[in-house]
């Protein structure tokens, strides 16, 4: 995986392509890139960034990884470092117009760390609940939904990717799993 600081290097000298940087099961584009792929590829949105290791904002988009070739039906594409790079070539870019949208792209709010919950009080960790099974079996389980309901709670949906809430959402699934829940 490239480096901000690298991404952000290869878009400076950036003046007639589309750079996607592979991210997990993700590509994205940044700052000229996520430009020229909103300009002459299609609508998407872009989000602007912070990163204090660069000094700067930056400008992304993304989609998954497997929609490359339906995106880029009839392009050359050009995979450098394996397929962690990839580069298409597209007219070149309008400094003035990317200037201006940079300009429209609000900045994404700093995203408050994850809280870790208080012990539960002792009497709202182990609840009994009857759970009901297929062909109306019943199961007695302790759940701890006191901390199941914290998380959920102190979960910030509005600032979370949709990758983060699926991650968030599979590691409740598996503290329920635990605590005999489901």
């Amino acid at each position: 995986m490239a480096t901000i600081t690298r991404i952000v290097e290869t878009e400076s000298q950036n003046k007639d392509s589309i750079h996607l940087f592979r991210e997990g099961m993700f590509l994205k584009a940044y700052q000229h890139s996520a430009f020229q792929f909103i300009t002459h590829v299609r609508p998407y949105r872009a989000i602007k960034k912070h990163f204090k290791s660069v000094g700067s904002d930056v400008v992304m988009l993304g989609f998954p990884s497997e929609r490359l070739k339906e995106i880029f039906p009839d392009a050359e594409i050009d995979y450098i470092d394996g397929e962690m790079h990839v580069r298409v070539p597209c007219p070149p870019i309008d400094f003035k117009a990317y200037l201006a949208w940079f300009d429209t792209i609000a900045p994404q709010p700093e995203r408050p760390r994850a809280k870790t919950p208080a012990a539960p009080a002792p009497d709202a960790t182990d609840q009994t609940e009857q759970i009901a099974l297929p062909r109306g079996e019943t199961l007695t389980s302790p759940v701890n939904h006191y901390g199941v309901l914290r998380k959920i709670q102190d979960f910030s949906l509005e600032n979370a990717t949709p990758l983060e809430c699926m991650l968030f959402l599979r590691d409740l699934k598996i503290e329920l799993k635990e605590h005999g829940g489901i």
